[in-house]
């Protein structure tokens, strides 16, 4: 077996050393001859609590027996012998395997193939070769999970717009719902902010749902997606059993692992598919040029250089179109604006001709640190948090607010929330070659940004402009 995957790496950019977000608890057992009383010393004694990578998931939090068993269920080993057992043999079943944008560029940098094209047609010979089965009977599809995200933003997009053409609440700003990471972490310890999660699918559970519910209707289908990050299992069990949009999550760690342990080749294929046998692959959609565009990602993302969605400024510029249709006179402009980190930036969506007066305005926040930043400044009576009012702290946040443009994420009207520091290409089952395996966080960013320049050169090969 592969030495791939291993405990180690289920770490989601998250280092032993780092301090549990969770209370210590007390463990100190006091005797009954424990009467002194010493001045000065608390007669209770906190030990030190030992977190390891196995018990954490993005830092969401401890990890329930529940959600234990949802991660073995969605092993590969697990998926793959029941696929042998009992898919496999189901002659009424269809295999719809999905498969992020992100997952692609690793396998891309990992493989050292040529280009996006290449691990692509991979990707499909490989799955053909291992589900032969189904793929013989016609019942195995290959596809992105890039229709899957168009649709959560198109959703995401017509909420905001109606709660942007409201009156502002107290509530604080509007936050994505696409990491699982950040999801699980504020229900568990932030519950209070719920509410201003954006009530919609993440693009796995949403291409899930149109497969199941739209063009698979009446049919038996099971879907497997591949994704970036482990905490993407349990997002997939957040349906309960009745509605399953997600049967199994894999991420490309265990996809390879998968591949080398039934000896598919991890070479580039030396002959291509022809057209019409691509296509019997590809067209899970039932038309022909959706599935083609499956394969693709949107303009909006390549204009925003971002690898996880382009969700914050997507929403400016679609709120910039709203609100131009509604007042043609309107003069508006999108401004970027960079923060504290690279892990934070902004777009505002201003008035020309009012001053630059900021009409709307979106962040993309990544990272745990910025993370629970904006939940202290946000949740300030949840779980016990207490404001701080020294004066070291009150000058602190007197310079961050001072600082260019005066923005904080907790003022805009909505924030694109990952708890990986860069997003979902920083995801934790993603693959990186040997080379550039390293614990050095300098040398780990280098990394990311060579694969963030890698999908943006990829895929703007593969633009489009529209998808409908």
């Amino acid at each position: 077996m592969s030495s791939i995957l291993s405990k180690e790496t289920l770490n989601d950019f998250i280092t032993p050393n780092q301090v549990c977000i969770n209370p210590i608890k007390n463990t100190y057992e006091k005797k009954p001859d424990d009467e002194v009383i010493e001045v000065g010393k608390e007669d209770d004694v906190p030990t030190k609590v030992n977190i390891t990578l196995q018990d954490c998931l993005a830092c969401s939090g401890c990890v329930t027996t529940s959600e234990e068993l949802v991660l073995e269920q969605h092993s590969y080993e697990k998926f793959f012998n029941h696929y042998k057992d009992t898919l496999a043999d189901d002659a009424d079943l269809n295999l719809a395997i999905s498969i992020s944008p992100t997952c692609r560029i690793s396998l891309l940098n990992y493989l050292k193939f040529d280009n996006l094209n290449v691990v692509d047609e991979w990707l499909l010979q490989s799955f053909k070769t291992l589900f032969k089965k189904k793929y013989d009977t016609g019942q195995l599809f290959v596809t992105s999970t890039q229709v899957g995200k168009e649709l959560s933003n198109i959703e995401l997009n017509k909420q905001m717009i109606q709660t942007s053409s409201q009156s502002k609440s107290d509530s604080g700003p509007k936050f994505t719902v696409v990491c699982p990471g950040v999801v699980l972490y504020i229900e568990k310890q932030h519950n209070s902010l719920t509410p201003n999660f954006v009530k919609i699918k993440p693009e796995m559970s949403m291409l899930g749902n149109l497969l199941k519910k739209n063009i698979f209707i009446n049919k038996n289908i099971y879907h497997l997606s591949i994704m970036p990050c482990f905490d993407k299992k349990l997002e997939s069990s957040k349906n309960g059993d009745d509605d399953v949009d997600v049967d199994c999550v894999l991420t490309p760690k265990e996809v390879i692992n998968m591949f080398i342990d039934n000896s598919i080749d991890l070479k580039a294929p030396a002959v291509h598919l022809d057209k019409r046998d691509r296509m019997s692959l590809m067209n899970v959609y039932k038309n022909e040029d959706l599935a083609d565009l499956a394969w693709v990602i949107d303009d909006v993302e390549i204009e925003a250089e971002n690898t996880s969605g382009g969700y914050a400024y997507r929403y400016i510029k679609e709120y910039k179109l709203h609100l131009e249709n509604e007042q043609p006179l309107l003069k508006l402009e999108i401004q970027a604006e960079h923060g504290k980190n690279s892990d934070m930036k902004f777009y505002k969506l201003v008035d020309v001709e009012s001053d630059g007066k900021t009409v709307a305005s979106s962040c993309e926040l990544y990272g745990f640190k910025n993370l629970q930043n904006l939940i202290r400044k946000l949740d300030k009576e949840g779980n016990g948090l207490k404001q701080r009012t020294n004066l070291l702290m009150n000058n602190r946040k007197k310079r961050v607010v001072e600082r260019k443009g005066g923005l904080e994420p907790k003022d805009c009207d909505f924030i694109e929330l990952m708890a990986c520091p860069g997003g979902c290409m920083n995801g934790g089952g993603l693959l990186l070659p040997d080379d550039e395996i390293s614990s050095n966080s300098k040398k780990r960013a280098e990394a990311l940004v060579k694969l963030n320049e890698i999908y943006l050169r990829e895929f703007t090969q593969k633009r489009i402009s529209d998808l409908n």
